[in-house]
């Protein structure tokens, strides 16, 4: 976690605003949704709680879509691209994806789309952040670490 934490300039709870819309580019369909933040955890950019974001993803196996009616935690970065102007891409694409169930526990994304699907076996093929929160990690130990690890700009070379 300390690792996907110093990797994000950018972490937030909030949920699906607006319908996805897809577009084609160079022959890759990206998917791109609106996401009310909640609650800004980490910011770099000029957006603050209640303020709207674009979401850039993919739907591959390592993107899944983000979710209407679930509460997300996600780690983000900025989008610097052809696709699309002003929007944010998830820091690791599934790693940095998350929800904040009922329970107050914050779970990756693949652990909740396992428990939809009955994939059989599939918590103990999890590695790195996913095998760390498998089980659920309490909120406030989540906001703990956030506050507790720097951003760590990536270095250019």
């Amino acid at each position: 976690m300390d690792e996907l934490s110093a990797s994000s300039p950018f972490v937030i709870s909030g949920s699906v605003a607006d319908d996805t819309e897809s577009i084609v580019y160079n022959d890759v369909t990206f998917h791109i949704t609106k996401i009310t933040i909640n609650k800004l955890y980490r910011g770099m950019d000029s957006v603050s709680e209640g303020d709207t974001i674009t979401l850039l993803q993919t739907d591959i196996l390592e993107d899944p879509l983000v979710e209407e009616r679930k509460e997300l935690i996600l780690f983000l970065k900025k989008y610097q691209g052809p696709v699309i102007d002003n929007a944010y891409r998830i820091v690791g694409l599934k790693q940095g994806h998350f929800t904040l169930n009922s329970d107050g526990k914050v779970y990756p994304i693949s652990v909740n789309l396992a428990k939809s699907s009955h994939a059989k076996d599939r918590e103990s093929s999890l590695v790195g952040v996913e095998a760390e929160t498998a089980s659920g990690i309490p909120l406030e130990e989540l906001v703990e670490i956030i506050d507790s690890t720097s951003y760590n700009p990536p270095q250019n070379r």
